[in-house]
């Protein structure tokens, strides 16, 4: 039992189920991998120095300051994400693909009558900051008292009927996956059952079962950014910003458990099936420079925590099957309903970049989040106890070191070709006790850019790769390589 609540504990936040709040909510929110314009991408999101970029004036509000044309932009994306599911029993790869916005936004330039301060610009931008998309599916064997059902098992034991979740193990005594241990009348399930808190599984617990899952997920994080940029003597650029993040996110869970021999009790198989959705509006601030020499670029930010009002809507349901064909039993939960709120950690950034000529650029960028300041908190008069998920987080998380770099060369007057490659830190330090596989995520870049003098078209290619260990059950891990290809097109013109 031991082994059952540390897995629970250090894992929670690589699974892609249960309805609690948990540390997964803090780290799914906090990790920004800034979706973008299509050179911001192409040169791996290392613009902190450089700015003149819609997607680098959510990193660096600065950037707004750089422009000295107004300028209006648009970038769609297509998604395509894979997942290979590994177990020690099999490997299974899916994948999904989706449109999406990465970014859209304009700028206004000012210029002022001032002998230093040459523009006041102000910006509204939209950027995709975090994407969702995802569908996962494994297969593993192994005793029944190891699978989904014991861990229903494990949660029903000590509690009397009336206190069973409605989601969880209360579903599955209604729907004959566990029962009371002192009820030997097996044959007609749950009547005049004994509610002494005493239960057992109907599976024959040392039988062999299959686990199938399907998990499917869909949504994004984004920021709408309202930012105010100053230009001094062309030389130093700073701004400010406010941003306002939305965060819709939902996903279904299925998971079969079946007999692989002939069953020697009256269950054969049940299905059980998760659905959550979530939706939350948060708010910060960001406070930036740039200062530029001949050559030399060089820029910081910095950004508040982002504080989330969240709202959650879950229901579950479970089928089973018994041995005679025309016997199946069903259950569903009714609609929950839960508010709270998420406090991201601070996000501080420091950028140089060199401007070679009128040729090439290249520039390298460090950030750092500490995952570990994150927390959930209560929303309104609620008095959810939070203490354990924040201090799970404080103990199993670790700041995420950022690395980014990217460089542009020009082809010609109108054409240059871009690369970029950025390294995250695995923030959850504690997952990585379970495993061989290297937990960081890389990006690899590559775009090219046509500019005209009124209007530009920029094309882009990114891929992510990384690994995370994801419990299907509390006592069985799959392993999931993770592979995010993405094409983005901006276009964009000059006012």
């Amino acid at each position: 039992m031991r082994k059952r609540i540390l897995i629970a504990a250090l894992l929670s936040s690589a699974a892609l189920g249960g309805y609690a709040q948990n540390d997964a909510d803090v780290q799914r929110y906090t990790a920004n991998y800034f979706g973008g314009t299509a050179r911001f991408q192409s040169m791996g999101g290392a613009f902190g120095a450089l700015g003149g970029d819609m997607s680098s004036i959510h990193l660096n509000p600065a950037a707004v300051g750089v422009y000295r044309f107004g300028t209006i932009s648009f970038t769609p994306a297509l998604e395509f994400n894979s997942i290979d599911a590994e177990t020690d029993f099999t490997s299974i790869e899916d994948s999904k693909t989706k449109m999406v916005v990465n970014n859209v936004g304009f700028v206004l330039a000012n210029e002022i009558r001032h002998p230093q301060w040459r523009s006041i610009n102000f910006s509204v931008s939209y950027n995709r900051i975090n994407t969702f998309n995802d569908i996962t599916r494994l297969e593993g064997r192994h005793a029944a008292n190891d699978g989904l059902a014991g861990d229903f098992l494990f949660e029903a034991q000590g509690r009397r009927l009336g206190e069973l979740s409605d989601f969880g193990a209360g579903l599955a005594w209604d729907a004959f996956v566990i029962d009371n241990a002192n009820y030997t009348n097996i044959g007609t399930p749950n009547e005049e059952a004994i509610d002494d808190g005493e239960y057992v599984l109907v599976f024959d617990p040392e039988q062999e079962i299959r686990t199938v899952q399907t998990a499917e997920r869909d949504g994004r994080l984004s920021e709408t950014a309202l930012t105010l940029g100053a230009n001094y003597d062309d030389r130093l650029y700073i701004g400010f910003g406010l941003g306002f993040q939305d965060v819709t996110y939902q996903y279904e869970i299925t998971t079969v458990e079946e007999t692989v021999a002939e069953p020697n009790t009256d269950l054969v198989r049940y299905t059980f099936n998760e659905i959550l959705e979530s939706d939350g509006l948060g708010v910060n601030a960001k406070l930036g420079f740039i200062y530029r020499t001949k050559v030399l670029r060089f820029g910081a930010s910095v950004r508040t925590p982002t504080v989330f009002s969240m709202t959650d809507n879950f229901t579950a349901d479970i089928r089973s099957t018994l041995q005679n064909p025309d016997d199946q039993i069903s259950s569903e939960s009714g609609v929950g309903f839960f508010e709270y709120r998420i406090r991201t950690p601070w996000h501080f950034m420091g950028s140089v970049a060199a401007v070679i000529g009128k040729k090439a650029i290249l520039s390298g960028q460090y950030e750092r989040i500490d995952f570990g300041g994150g927390e959930l908190r209560n929303s309104g008069g609620a008095d959810t106890d939070f203490s354990f998920i924040n201090q799970t987080i404080a103990q199993g998380y670790s700041a995420s070191d950022i690395f980014r770099f990217g460089g542009e060369y020009r082809l010609s007057n109108n054409f240059t070709a871009r690369a970029g490659y950025a390294w995250f830190a695995n923030p959850i330090t504690s997952n990585e006790q379970f495993t061989d596989e290297n937990l960081n995520r890389q990006h690899f870049n590559f775009g090219l850019g046509l500019r005209q003098a009124t209007w530009y078209l920029d094309l882009a290619y990114s891929r992510a790769v990384f690994n995370e260990i994801y419990p299907y059950t509390d006592l069985n891990l799959a392993t999931l390589g993770t592979r995010q290809d993405s094409f983005m097109l901006t276009l964009g013109f000059r006012m």
